[in-house]
């Protein structure tokens, strides 16, 4: 309840001021990361705001999307796994897009199952 009172005031009033742009929503598998990301991501939307998600081996195959990706009020990155950024181009883009979005900051998500 208290993570998800989180991550509905981060949807809510945005980051606050020197605040990190990255959250991090760890637990082990199978505990509904992924399912309350994806209400958080309808709520965004319900309240009007523009919102992405996709899963950290999508970049691999994601070009033209990285704008949207960068400009998005909210965004979620599923599966998320360190070893995988080293895989093709998936760690270059993904350090495109959260560079970018820290620049402006814009909220991400990061959802994973490894300990931070």
């Amino acid at each position: 309840m208290a993570l998800r009172r989180e991550l509905v005031e981060l949807v809510v009033n945005g980051n606050k001021a020197g605040d990190s742009c990255i959250n991090i929503l760890y637990d082990s598998v199978q505990t509904g990361k992924t399912f309350l990301a994806v209400y958080i991501m309808k709520l965004a939307i319900n309240l009007g705001h523009s919102a992405y998600y996709t899963r950290l081996d999508d970049l691999s195959v994601k070009y033209e999307e990285l704008d949207d990706y960068k400009d998005a009020d909210l965004l979620v990155i599923d599966d998320y796994i360190a070893n995988m950024t080293m895989t093709g181009m998936i760690g270059t883009r993904l350090n495109s897009v959260l560079e970018s979005r820290i620049a402006k900051g814009l909220p991400v998500i990061l959802v994973t199952s490894f300990p931070v």
